[in-house]
């Protein structure tokens, strides 16, 4: 007889199959139950509403302790442990793939994601055992419980074999595990004779009608090893289980559709590949292209010219990126220009105005670059100490003149400076401070320090300046401060040469090494040391009663002991009308008449042979007369306020003439007659005059 479910032969009236367990159907109608197998039989389920023929059974993975046949006979494999009737497929799984899935009879698991294989699946309803999207669910029923109790083997063929002994005969329950008390003996290898209708019974006996509703294997807990049908010569293929004898043609046959299928498999990744990833690639540098146009909406052009850069040629990023690096270095000008960066400044805009062409942000761009390139040129000439043609060409400027006005302002201050005009660096620098750069307060102060600013430079007064100049850093403190200190060293200047060598020496003593100060100052220390010679020269004027020459003296060192209250007393008082009278003879009466006014008159008389004959000293408006001998006379006259004695008479300060008669310079007079000279402060006097030069001339 043959096993209803592995097709094996058996020996007539074999209570179990010795290959898979399976109770033959005259066994079971006889003892309705499995020798030793206990409630186990019971576990048996109807197959198709057909009570005539078992169903073939699979493993209970729920449970553990399998019956172990004796040693030398195949075993269909079986998992020992609960896990998923689907393993992960090799080829990959999704809508593309070229093969249905194959299924396991196992209901309650997902048994094949495998792709490329058609779908096997058993006749239980209710059950879904494909998740697989795309293909009708396939059912199978409940699968019967192995045996858990050995089968008898005595009747089969005469063979005696030795049953292993288990704990119990009543049926294992799920969760325990049965310990085997005896080892299984070595049993004779059966017999590898199969019927030629070994097809035609196993297909009948399990209820089917064609291979290709034969259930799939299951015994590995997962989809079956090779893509292949169920083959009419080997009924079990489908199940990756063997029976005795033919195992090698099998594995080679099975080996061979899996290379088959791996190749097949490999095809069909590299066509999902050709087509999925491009279309992959396009949707990310699609989202980077919308995030780089996020940032240039947000003003982030920085961040957008390095998105649009990585894509490359993808859609318009070139030109996008072009145009983020021109924003991203147009929005740079401003922190370029405070860092004096112009040279930059005209390449940025030449640039932006090359991109934009002749539009109006194109035109704007290159007449900019042309106002920054004049300032690059300014501030070169500023930095190479070339003041005036950095001042021409800050005031060249149109668009940005206004902006940089101070500069210009600055270049100007330094310019005063080199020029030694002091007064101009502190109106320059007053300039800059109130925001006036045409000077406009000069002429119409708006506040009060303006009208400050515009008196202290009409009157040079560096210390008004002072007042209402605050520098704004320190380059615009050190020019007021070389400024100031310019002021003071051309005051200080002024003393030295004017001979006060003690004010030229303390202004010059403040100066320090500006300019030539210190040599200034030795000037300054010798001319004090020469004020003692003055001093004695002058006390030895005053002595020999030349006071005017002494007073000129003491005058020249003001600042030296008592030089100036020494130049007081040189003016001596005004002696009394006729004071100093002298006549040489008798005979001829001369009465000589002072002008009106505050002027004094000393008068000399002088004979033919130039020897004094005569004087007097007259005050304003009086007379005085004098008794000469006839003869001829010379006559001179001085006429003064201040009276310094007889050698000096009125000093520089007076008048000092000859008289004339008519054209001559002498006087005839004649004895018995008296002769009236009135002398006038004016041309129409009764005689006329010729200046003598000084009081040395009487």
């Amino acid at each position: 007889m043959y096993c209803m479910r592995c097709g094996r032969q058996i020996p007539d009236g074999m209570a179990v199959c010795s290959f898979c367990g399976t109770i033959p159907p005259d066994v079971q109608g006889q003892t309705g139950k499995m020798p030793q197998a206990g409630a186990a039989a019971d576990a048996q389920q109807n197959l198709n509403g057909r009570q005539a023929y078992p169903a073939r059974q699979t493993p209970n993975t729920a449970q553990q302790g399998y019956y172990i046949p004796p040693q030398g006979y195949p075993v269909p494999q079986q998992s020992r442990q609960p896990q998923s009737m689907n393993a992960q497929p090799p080829y990959g799984a999704g809508p593309q793939n070229q093969y249905p899935v194959r299924q396991m009879p196992n209901p309650g698991q997902n048994i094949n994601t495998q792709p490329g294989y058609p779908v096997r699946q058993m006749p239980n309803p209710g059950q879904n055992i494909n998740t697989q999207p795309g293909y009708p669910i396939r059912q199978m029923p409940n699968p019967p419980q192995p045996p858990l109790s050995a089968p008898d083997f005595s009747g089969a063929q005469g063979e005696t074999r030795e049953t292993p002994a288990f704990v119990s005969e009543n049926p294992v329950q799920p969760g325990s595990v049965p310990v085997l008390e005896n080892t299984v003996q070595e049993m004779p290898a059966p017999q590898s004779s199969q019927p030629a209708d070994r097809y035609a019974r196993d297909r009948f006996a399990a209820g089917f009608s064609s291979p290709e509703n034969f259930p799939a294997d299951i015994s590995q807990g997962g989809a079956p090893d090779l893509p292949q049908a169920v083959s009419p010569d080997d009924p079990l293929s489908g199940y990756g289980m063997q029976p005795v004898g033919g195992t090698s043609e099998k594995k080679s046959k099975r080996l061979s559709g899996k290379i088959i299928a791996l190749i097949a498999g490999a095809a069909a990744l590299v066509i999902i590949a050709a087509v999925l990833i491009p279309v992959l690639i396009h949707n990310a540098k699609q989202s980077k292209y919308n995030e780089g146009m996020a940032y240039l909406e947000n003003g982030q052009y920085s961040e957008a010219a390095e998105i649009f850069t990585s894509l490359g040629s993808f859609n318009d990023s070139e030109q996008m990126a072009d145009f983020a690096r021109i924003e991203r270095d147009y929005a740079k000008i401003d922190s370029l220009a405070d860092a004096e960066q112009f040279d930059s400044i005209v390449g940025i805009l030449n640039a932006r105005s090359d991109y934009y062409g002749d539009t109006e942000k194109g035109r704007e761009a290159k007449k900019l670059a042309g106002e920054y390139k004049k300032l690059s040129e300014a501030f070169a000439a500023k930095n190479s100490g070339d003041y005036d043609r950095a001042a021409n060409k800050l005031d060249d400027l149109d668009t940005l003149r206004e902006k940089y006005s101070a500069q210009r302002c600055l270049c100007l201050a330094h310019a005063a400076e080199e020029e030694h005009n002091w007064i101009d660096i502190l109106l320059n620098l007053y300039a800059i401070q109130s925001g006036d750069a045409d000077y406009d307060f000069l002429e119409n102060p708006q506040d009060d320090d303006d009208a400050i600013a515009a008196g202290a430079y009409y009157t040079a007064d560096p210390y008004r300046f002072d007042q209402v100049i605050t520098p704004l850093d320190e380059e615009t403190r050190s020019l007021k401060d070389t400024a100031i200190t310019g002021l003071k060293y051309d005051e200080a200047k002024k003393q030295l040469d004017s001979g006060s060598y003690i004010k030229a020496m303390e202004l010059f003593g403040n100066l320090g090494d500006f300019l030539d100060s210190k040599e200034c100052l030795e000037r300054a220390k010798e001319g004090y040391e020469s004020y003692k010679t003055t001093y004695a020269q002058a006390e030895e004027y005053f002595n020999n009663g030349e006071f005017y020459k002494a007073k000129k003296l003491f005058m020249q060192i003001p600042e030296y002991e008592d030089s100036s209250q020494r130049a007081e007393t040189c003016v001596q008082e005004l002696p009394e009308n006729g004071a100093f009278k002298t006549g040489s003879g008798s005979g001829v009466n001369l009465k000589i008449v002072a002008p009106k006014g505050s002027r004094s008159v000393y008068i000399k008389i002088y004979n033919s042979d130039r020897e004094l004959a005569g004087k007097v000293f007259l005050r304003p408006e009086k007379s005085s007369t004098l008794k000469l001998k006839s003869g001829t006379y010379y006559m001179n006259v001085a006429y003064g306020t201040e009276w310094y004695g007889e050698t000096d008479l009125f000093g520089d300060e007076g008048t000092y003439q000859q008289l004339l008669n008519g054209t001559s310079d002498s006087f005839k007079l004649s004895s018995g007659y008296t002769y009236t000279l009135e002398l006038l402060s004016k041309s129409n006097g009764n005689v006329g005059s010729k200046n003598v030069g000084g009081a040395s001339g009487m």
